[in-house]
């Protein structure tokens, strides 16, 4: 019942809808918080794209990270790269190859899975 409530509530596509979903992010069920990673990402915003990139960041499961990286590579802004440089750092290699990806394909720039390079040029470059 959680999933479908979550779906709906993703079909809306409304920011108002996202208050609803947070509580689910941080469910005890990996499917559950997958579920609701996707709903979030169908809501534009900068405070859907945090909570995302909070779960890219910290969720226990791969799964969860692995859709949120999917979901966050259809955005963009500087809020997306520095949550994949972030990610450099993740444990799963999936994870880690998508962040790198990304960056590659969002910047022109390649320096591989590396994040203390991507960390250094951002640094630099951010205000470009």
């Amino acid at each position: 019942m959680a999933i479908r409530l979550i779906r709906a509530l993703g079909d809306i596509s409304e920011k108002n809808t996202l208050e609803l979903i947070i509580p689910f992010l941080k469910d005890s069920e990996k499917y559950i918080r997958i579920e609701a990673c996707v709903a979030a990402g169908k809501i534009d915003g900068e405070k859907a794209l945090g909570k995302l990139i909070n779960m890219l960041l910290t969720d226990s499961s791969d799964s969860v990270r692995r859709c949120a990286i999917d979901i966050l590579s259809q955005f963009n802004g500087s809020l997306v790269i520095e949550g994949m440089i972030e990610a450099l750092r993740d444990n799963d290699i999936v994870v880690k190859e998508k962040a790198g990806r990304i960056l590659k394909s969002r910047t022109g720039q390649n320096f591989e899975p590396y994040y203390f390079l991507w960390k250094a040029w951002y640094e630099k470059n951010k205000d470009r």
